[in-house]
């Protein structure tokens, strides 16, 4: 098993062209850092849903954008933290938000219900994690619908939206992408939760459902994840690739779980902008 997933590991390479004088270089889009500033605007609502106690809670995002872009329709990314849906906040991924930003796209991180006081184990899920593990793609889908709905605004091209999540943040960037059947009510009804691509940074599918007129997913993993183990990552590529759902299976050897922080990943960033690119081009997304 191991040798056979060494064989669907993509590496990560630097690939050299011999350049004549005065050629330059051609930057593929939306892969690179080419904006230096970033503008933000902060906690706007973008939906609203019935907390552990039942009383509504609002659900906020933070937008970011690049500063001086002159495009009409940009793609657009949901950035969605992690903290094993019991913990955590947009702000922690902001620093994700910003640099794709950078690259070019309008992005958002938001936040979502959480279980505080709670743990749970993606081995074997309870079903309060289960429940748990519903609303958050719920309010990410009603993210992705407000993006949707709000694309003028922002110059964003509504038919080029992805989803993008760490840990927990990840197994609902999937939840997103296969679950488009049950959009849930957090908020903007009567608009598409259909996404174009997601990509899940240590995270693995958290529910049953992965056909084949889902979008293209790509999950990046530590070969040493103990909290949401390998196996599952590696069951997920499997079965998204086995109806022809897997854009990338990308594995780094000896990495655990805080792969966002890890120096022997560093090049996940790089990894998941060229997912975006091929699944956000016009004519790949549909």
């Amino acid at each position: 098993m191991a040798e056979r997933w060494r064989r669907v590991v993509f590496a990560v390479g630097v690939s050299a062209t011999v350049l004549g004088a005065g050629c330059v270089p051609s930057v593929r889009p939306y892969t690179v850092p080419v904006h230096e500033q970033v503008l933000a605007q902060e906690g706007l609502v973008y939906g609203s849903a019935p907390g552990v106690s039942g009383n509504p809670v609002d659900l906020e995002l933070d937008l970011f954008e690049p500063a001086g872009s002159v495009d009409a329709d940009r793609p657009a990314v949901v950035f969605v933290h992690g903290g094993g849906f019991t913990t955590g906040s947009r702000h922690e991924i902001r620093y994700l938000a910003e640099d794709f930003a950078r690259r070019g796209y309008v992005t958002a991180t938001i936040d979502y219900r959480l279980r505080a006081g709670s743990y749970f184990s993606f081995a074997a899920p309870s079903d309060e994690a289960r429940s748990a593990i519903t609303d958050a793609r719920h309010d990410a889908q009603a993210a992705v619908r407000w993006m949707r709905a709000n694309a003028a605004a922002h110059r964003v091209d509504p038919d080029r939206i992805a989803v993008v999540g760490y840990s927990a943040g990840g197994m609902t960037a999937l939840g997103v992408a296969f679950r488009s059947d049950d959009p849930g009510s957090s908020g903007t009804p009567g608009v598409s939760s259909r996404v174009c691509t997601a990509v899940s940074l240590s995270g693995m599918a958290a529910e049953d459902g992965i056909d084949a007129s889902d979008p293209p997913v790509t999950l990046i993993h530590g070969s040493a994840d103990d909290l949401v183990p390998t196996h599952l990552a590696r069951y997920t590529a499997l079965a998204a690739a086995s109806v022809g759902r897997l854009a990338r299976y990308h594995e780094y050897p000896g990495v655990g779980h805080l792969l966002i922080i890890d120096p022997r990943a560093a090049t996940y960033r790089d990894v998941t902008a060229e997912s975006l690119a091929d699944a956000l081009t016009a004519d790949a997304c549909s």
